[in-house]
C-alpha cells in the first residue's frame, strides 16, 4: 500500500494530500505472479567444474572415515551437483545418475555442514543416497570403496564398517594375560555395545553440494558425460584452457594504443579473439545449456561482453547467449550487462535488446551494490542515469528514477549533483511526462523529488515544461475530486 501523504507548498503551488494519494493509487504497479513449480532435478555446477579442471592432477580424497586414492596414472574427478527439490519424488543418487565415458564411479560424496565434527562423524561417502522431497538425505554404511581405505583414528565406525576389528580385538582380549584378560573384555564388550548403537543408516540435511566421484586417466582431454536432461554433454578440456585463458579480466596492456597513448578498444586484443573462436565452436548449432552457461561465464568475468561493439563475432556470441533457451545462461549475461557503469555503447545496445526480448519491464544498467561512492563514481552513476533517461528505447522512467532517489538516501552529500544534473531538459516529450509524473508521486514524501519539482519543472528555463508541470498537477487536483 502506498504510504500516506503530507501536505506539502511548492513556490506557490499548493498540492493537496489527495491529489497525491491518486497519483500513487493511478502510478502504482500490479504485483507479479507465482512461477510455476517445476519437478525434482538434477543439475551440475559448471562453474566449479570448470574451475577444478585446470588442471587434472587430484589423485586422493577424503572424508572423516574414508580415504579414496587413484590407481597410478589416474586421477579423480569430482563432479560438483546440485539438486532442486518440488514436492514430487524422492531422488535416488547411483551408479549410473551420472556417467562418464571410459571412466569407473567411485562414489558420492556429501558436503559436510560447516559445523564441529561429532565425537564418532559417520562417513559421508556412499554408492548411493536418496534425496527426499523434504530435503533430507539418507544412505547406508557401504564396506569398500574403488581405491578406499579406512583412515586410522577415524573414531567408532571403522569398527562398524569392518567387523573383524571387533573379531580380531575380542580374540586379542581373550590370549592377554589373566590378570588383564578380565579388563580388555570389559573393554571389548562396551566397544561392541557403542558400535551397535551407531545407526546403518545415515540422515542429514541436504548439502548444498553432492559430488560424484569418477577415477579416470590422468591424459584425459575430451569428457562425454551422461544422465538426466539436459546431459548428455561432452567437453574438450584443451578448449577450455583457452576459455579459462580468455576468462581473465582484460588488463590494460592488452589494448593497443594511439598516438597519445590512450587504448583502442575498437578491436579485441588477438588473445581475447581466439577465446571467442573457441567460444563459438563450443556452443555450435546445438547450443547446449551448460556450455552457454560456461561461455556467459567467460564473457562476464572477463569484461569481454562491455567491448561487444569491437568485434562482430563477439556482440554474436552474446546475442546467442541473450536469446538462448537457458535461463542460468540469460540471467548471468545479462547481470553483467547490467551493472557496468560506466556502461559501453555495447551494453547500452544489448540493454535494448533485452527489453525488446522480455514480457517484463526490465531495469537500468545501474550496480547491484553501490558501496561508498566517491565523488568521480557518482558522477559515472549520473553520467550512466543521464544516458538512459534520454534513450527512448531506455528503461522505464519510473525504474530509473527509482535508482537515483536510492542513491540520494544512501549518499545524502550527492544531493546538490543528482538536483542539478540529472538531464531532465534533454528528453522527448512521452519521457518527460513521466518524470514529472514520478516526481509528483513522491514529492510529498522525498526531498529529492520536492527538490526536482521546484528546482526542476516548475523553476525550469524551458516553457514547455513549465506548462506541463502545471497541466499534471491541475489533473491530480481535478483526480482528486472525483
Amino acid at each position: 500500500m502506498p504510504s500516506r501523504v503530507s501536505l506539502h507548498l511548492f513556490k506557490g503551488y499548493k498540492m493537496h494530500r489527495t491529489a497525491l494519494l491518486a497519483l500513487t493509487l493511478l502510478l502504482s504497479t500490479s504485483t507479479r505472479a507465482e512461477e510455476p513449480v517445476g519437478p525434482s532435478r538434477i543439475d551440475i555446477n559448471i562453474d566449479e567444474l570448470f574451475d577444478q579442471t585446470e588442471k587434472l592432477n587430484n589423485t586422493d580424497d577424503t572424508d572423516s572415515v574414508w580415504s579414496l586414492r587413484a590407481a597410478d596414472g589416474n586421477v579423480l574427478l569430482s563432479v560438483p551437483i546440485r539438486i532442486t527439490l518440488h514436492a514430487d519424488r524422492t531422488i535416488q543418487l547411483n551408479s549410473s545418475t551420472i556417467r562418464i565415458n571410459n571412466a569407473r564411479f567411485v562414489c558420492w560424496k556429501l558436503q559436510r555442514p560447516d559445523e564441529p565434527l561429532p565425537i564418532n562423524p559417520p562417513p559421508h561417502i556412499a554408492g548411493q543416497i536418496s534425496i527426499t522431497p523434504q530435503g533430507k538425505a539418507t544412505w547406508k554404511l557401504d564396506r569398500r570403496f574403488r581405491g578406499g581405505a579406512i583412515k586410522a583414528n577415524a573414531g567408532l565406525y571403522p569398527f562398524k564398517i569392518e567387523v573383524q576389528r571387533v573379531r580380531a580385538l575380542k580374540e586379542k582380549a581373550l590370549n592377554a594375560q589373566p590378570a588383564e584378560r578380565r579388563d580388555a573384555l570389559a573393554r571389548v564388550t562396551k566397544l561392541i555395545r557403542d558400535v551397535n548403537q551407531l545407526p546403518k543408516e545415515i540422515t542429514t540435511d541436504m548439502p548444498d553440494r553432492i559430488y560424484a566421484i569418477f577415477e579416470l586417466s590422468d591424459n584425459a582431454t575430451k569428457l562425454s558425460i551422461g544422465g538426466p536432461t539436459p546431459l548428455p554433454w561432452r567437453i574438450d578440456l584443451n578448449k577450455w584452457n583457452t576459455m579459462r585463458a580468455g576468462a581473465e579480466p582484460i588488463a590494460d596492456d592488452e589494448w593497443k594504443r594511439d598516438d597519445n597513448g590512450k587504448a583502442d578498444t575498437s578491436q579485441l586484443p588477438k588473445a581475447r579473439q581466439r577465446a571467442v573462436r573457441v567460444m563459438v565452436d563450443t556452443i555450435g548449432e546445438h547450443k547446449h545449456p551448460y556450455d552457454l552457461r560456461l561461455c556467459a561465464r567467460v564473457l562476464a568475468q572477463s569484461g569481454m561482453v562491455n567491448f561487444a561493439e569491437s568485434d562482430r563475432a563477439l556482440f554474436s556470441l552474446v546475442d546467442s547467449v541473450l536469446t538462448s533457451a537457458d535461463p542460468a545462461a540469460r540471467s548471468s549475461i545479462r547481470d553483467a550487462i547490467m551493472t557496468t557503469i560506466p556502461p559501453t555503447d555495447a551494453n547500452i545496445r544489448l540493454a535494448r535488446r533485452l527489453r525488446q526480448a522480455s514480457a517484463k519491464p526490465i531495469g537500468p544498467i545501474w550496480p547491484k551494490d553501490l558501496g561508498k561512492p566517491d565523488n568521480n563514481r557518482l558522477k559515472q552513476l549520473v553520467e550512466a542515469a543521464n544516458i538512459q533517461l534520454i534513450d527512448d528505447d531506455g528503461p522505464v522512467i519510473r525504474l530509473m528514477l527509482e535508482k537515483i532517489l536510492d542513491l540520494h538516501r544512501r549518499v545524502p552529500k550527492a544531493r546538490h549533483l543528482l538536483v542539478n544534473h540529472v538531464q531532465f531538459d534533454k528528453l522527448a516529450e512521452n519521457r518527460l511526462r513521466q518524470s514529472i509524473l514520478f516526481t509528483l508521486n513522491h514529492a510529498a514524501t522525498d526531498e529529492l523529488a520536492a527538490r526536482w519539482l521546484n528546482d526542476r519543472f516548475l523553476a525550469s528555463d524551458n516553457k514547455t515544461v513549465v506548462k506541463m508541470t502545471l497541466r499534471l498537477l491541475q489533473d491530480a487536483e481535478l483526480l482528486s475530486k472525483k
